[in-house]
């Protein structure tokens, strides 16, 4: 059985808010990622811009039933939404329009979308990827794009 994985922490001296959310998971666990994922942020200083890391390494949305799914889809561009980023994903849906979310006082300027399919993170680095917005299939090559990209964000 694979791991069920709901975290998110901020890492305060690099300014990286890192979430990641793997397994076989049921709406309320879904759900309390997103609670945790909000309460972890209240944490991003006042007028600061930050990097996030989003590792879904191990999420399979196979596993898991439409509902729950759909929930989990809405939460990242939700959240990024708020902190002035509009997911690049979010291109692949012709049906979304503006994401209405409450404004937080802080700027998410770079995000690292990890997942373990490598084939659909290639396909979404060629057709997605902005100058701080990149997708990887390890979260090492994701947190070394971070890490190059961070000093930029201060």
């Amino acid at each position: 059985m694979l791991e069920r994985i709901i975290e998110s922490e901020w890492h305060e001296a690099d300014r990286t808010l890192t979430t990641r959310l793997a397994g076989p998971l049921t709406l309320d666990e879904v759900e309390a990622w997103e609670d945790g994922l909000y309460r972890t942020s209240d944490a991003i200083p006042f007028g600061c811009t930050f990097a996030m890391l989003i590792d879904m390494t191990g999420y399979n949305a196979l596993a898991v039933d439409r509902a729950t799914h759909a929930f989990q889809r809405a939460v990242i561009p939700t959240f990024l939404a708020a902190y002035d980023h509009r997911a690049a994903y979010l291109k692949l849906f012709d049906d979304v329009g503006e994401i209405a979310a409450p404004r937080r006082d802080a700027i998410c300027g770079a995000v690292a979308h990890v997942h373990h399919d490598c084939n659909k993170m290639e396909s979404f680095e060629r057709e997605l990827a902005t100058e701080n917005e990149r997708f990887f299939c390890t979260r090492e090559a994701a947190l070394e794009w971070l890490r190059t990209i961070a000093p930029s964000l201060h």
